[in-house]
């Protein structure tokens, strides 16, 4: 069978942008978490503020 080297899950990272949610009120993020985790490895999950300067020299 070809597919018996296929991958069946992968490692992942979840970055949620907002001004407004903390990780408590990040419900898109909870929620894209819990879909992932049946098949997949969550390996970071972060919140941070939605500012430009968060990314300079990253």
């Amino acid at each position: 069978m070809h597919h018996e080297h296929d991958v069946t899950g992968v490692s992942v990272a979840i970055l949620t942008l907002s001004d407004t949610r903390s990780f408590t009120e990040d419900r898109s993020g909870q929620t894209i978490q819990s879909l992932l985790k049946p098949s997949h490895r969550v390996v970071y999950y972060k919140v941070m503020k939605d500012d430009p300067s968060n990314f300079k020299n990253r």
